[in-house]
């Protein structure tokens, strides 16, 4: 039986190959346009100097078809699955494209929460899941927190991390303080 809010993070070390995360870390850091993550609240998209008070980390997303997707998606609905087979009240019907972060010396993500609808090519609704793949764990600072800071992820490279979409979840993404941090999510609906 659960009885905390954090029984409903599931950790999952090893579920990618480490080579492969020094892979795709490696093609997209070099062979993509970044963009400069937006920040959004229930009511509208943050402007440039509202988001950078809110978080600092650049993006892009990873679509169907993408250099390695499908090597992701095998990963992210592994997971999926894995964290199902515990919490079976939940149908996966789809997932968002994936979105690769990299957050640079003095990159944070402030305190958020993923409920969010029909956002950045869900089709879906409101997610069910939160998955975050760490790429690599070669940086300072750049703790992952949920719930208010009861939950620090363990964050080694190839992990993944999934805990729901929902106003119970609220995360963010400490200050890097020395190196560079890069992540893959996907939102499961």
């Amino acid at each position: 039986m659960m009885t905390n809010v954090t029984d409903y993070i599931m950790e999952i070390p090893n579920g990618m190959n480490h080579d492969e995360c020094n892979t795709i870390q490696t093609y997209y850091r070099n062979t993509i346009t970044w963009n400069d993550s937006k920040f959004a609240n229930n009511k509208r998209r943050l402007n440039t100097e509202e988001s950078k008070k809110r978080v600092v980390m650049r993006d892009q997303w990873i679509y169907k078809g993408g250099k390695y997707y499908d090597r992701l998606k095998e990963g992210f609905n592994r997971a999926g699955q894995e964290y199902v087979k515990i919490h079976d009240k939940i149908d996966i019907l789809g997932m968002s494209p994936f979105r690769i972060n990299w957050y640079e010396k003095g990159g944070f993500m402030d305190k958020h929460t993923d409920n969010i609808h029909h956002s950045h090519g869900q089709q879906w609704g409101y997610p069910h899941i939160t998955i975050l793949l760490f790429l690599n764990d070669e940086y300072e600072g750049g703790e992952f927190k949920l719930c208010d800071g009861e939950y620090t992820a363990n964050a080694e490279k190839g992990s993944f991390i999934v805990f729901p979409s929902n106003f119970m979840y609220p995360h963010e993404v400490k200050k890097v303080t020395d190196g560079e941090r890069f992540t893959i999510m996907v939102w499961i609906a």
